[in-house]
């Protein structure tokens, strides 16, 4: 990208990021204390937000120090948004670098262990990180969110009995975040009972519940598109082809943000096609997706890089094929943005 001096905006998700290249050392110096380097920017609400909409460096480009301010809140919250772009644009060491930096600042945070684990699982392939993570000291996470870490990392390991008791032990008021890991618990108890190879009919009751609920949850917020690419998933694997299109193309078509969401509604309806006995289809989103910024900071079953098509058992349809398999061996491509 070009030299940090420069007013270039990088449009990631809703909002327009700074170039991420030099937005470090403008924003925040090594106590955590802010730096003017925003012109009339506004806060976002929505995914990715961080440095406002339309945010431009300072017009003279110097580093001022904004009189008094040392708010390491606001810090950690800019810094976490910063990771997050590094994630997305496949910047595996830079996010790093970002979450130990929040580390420094807020000791005992755990929350950005679980991000530099995922990263190095990303950048690794392998669950090594993971399985440190969740064998570490935990003390400072609340018990469910421990049980669903735990939980996702037996989902990669394929070890389902332990994924099923870790799900039954997640407390009913548990409520589930709508982007952070997916699947409601109901979603997750059809994929688990398809991923184990139960009875046909076990899998059937399983998925018809998991679709009425996520029914329910579209009819009382029609806003989430994302539950759209939920039905589809789940048509999917029903083997009910033409509605899992349907519903996939139906999230893609309705999603408003330009970047992001819309890459990880391309990637939710690759999947839909691997299910589907569409490889063709979804080997080439895959390809295209892979060289595209994606949302890194989940776990989702759709997410975008080599470890986790590599990994995740939703995508064993298309393991045999020669294209999927020069995919995986080949090194990463260069994200574009």
């Amino acid at each position: 990208m070009a030299a940090e001096d420069k007013k270039i905006e990088l449009e990631i998700g809703h909002v327009l990021f700074v170039d991420i290249v030099g937005y470090s050392k403008l924003l925040i110096n090594e106590q955590g204390e802010l730096l003017e380097h925003l012109k009339a920017g506004k806060w976002g609400s929505g995914w990715g937000q961080g440095v406002g909409q339309g945010a431009n460096l300072d017009s003279s480009g110097a580093h001022r120090r904004t009189a008094a301010r040392r708010d390491f809140g606001s810090a950690c919250h800019l810094n976490a948004r910063l990771a997050h772009t590094y994630e997305s644009v496949r910047q595996g060491q830079d996010a790093i670098r970002i979450d130990e930096r929040i580390k420094a600042l807020v000791p005992g945070d755990d929350c950005p262990d679980g991000a530099i684990a995922r990263a190095k699982f990303r950048l690794s392939g392998l669950l090594e990180p993971l399985r440190e993570f969740v064998s570490g000291d935990l003390k400072g996470v609340p018990p469910d969110e421990v049980a669903l870490e735990r939980y996702q990392l037996a989902v990669l390991e394929r070890d389902y009995p332990a994924a099923e008791r870790l799900l039954r032990d997640l407390s009913a008021e548990f409520e589930w975040p709508e982007l952070a890991f997916g699947h409601t618990r109901s979603v997750n108890e059809a994929l688990l009972a398809v991923a184990r190879g139960a009875e046909a009919g076990t899998v059937e009751s399983a998925l018809v519940a998991a679709r009425a609920e996520t029914e329910k949850l579209l009819a009382a917020h029609p806003e989430n598109f994302q539950l759209h690419g939920e039905l589809g998933l789940i048509d999917a694997l029903r083997g009910r082809k033409e509605d899992a299109i349907r519903e996939g193309r139906r999230w893609f078509e309705l999603e408003k943000t330009p970047t992001l969401e819309k890459n990880a509604a391309e990637a939710n309806l690759a999947l839909i096609y691997a299910r589907v006995g569409e490889p063709d289809k979804a080997i080439e989103l895959i390809e295209k997706l892979l060289t595209l910024p994606s949302i890194l900071s989940t776990m989702w079953d759709s997410c975008m890089t080599q470890a986790d098509l590599k990994w995740r058992w939703v995508w064993d349809p298309l393991r045999s094929d020669p294209r999927f398999q020069k995919t995986l061996e080949g090194p990463e491509p260069k994200t574009v943005y």
